[in-house]
C-alpha cells in the first residue's frame, strides 16, 4: 500500500503496491516514504537470522515511546547482526 522510494546502490526507483525488490547481501540500500500517505510493505529476509535484529530493535523502540531510539544503542544492535547504517535517524531537536 502506498509508494516507497527505493534505493539500491546508486540507483533509485519508486515502488508501488505489488512491487518487488531484491537486495543482494552487502549492497547499500534504503527505503523512504516521501509522501504524507501511509505505506505498508512486507520484508522477507533469508537467512532468517535478522529476525533477532527486529525483535531487539522493537524492544528498544518500545522502551523509548517519547521519541526515536538512542542511535548508539540502535547501532550496537545492528552491529550484532552484521548491519551498518549510513544514516541512522536522530532525535528531532
Amino acid at each position: 500500500e502506498g509508494v516507497l522510494t527505493f534505493r539500491l546502490g546508486s540507483q533509485q526507483a519508486e515502488a508501488g503496491a505489488g512491487s518487488c525488490g531484491i537486495v543482494p547481501r552487502g549492497i547499500v540500500h534504503g527505503l523512504h516514504n516521501a509522501s504524507p500517505d501511509v505505506v505498508r510493505y512486507l520484508v522477507m529476509l533469508t537467512p532468517g537470522r535478522m529476525a533477532g535484529y527486529f525483535q531487539e530493535l522493537g524492544a528498544l523502540i518500545d522502551a523509548t515511546p517519547s521519541g526515536p531510539p538512542d542511535p548508539e544503542r540502535w547501532a550496537a544492535i545492528a552491529a550484532k547482526y552484521d548491519t551498518e547504517f549510513l544514516d541512522v535517524p536522530l532525535a528531532s531537536s
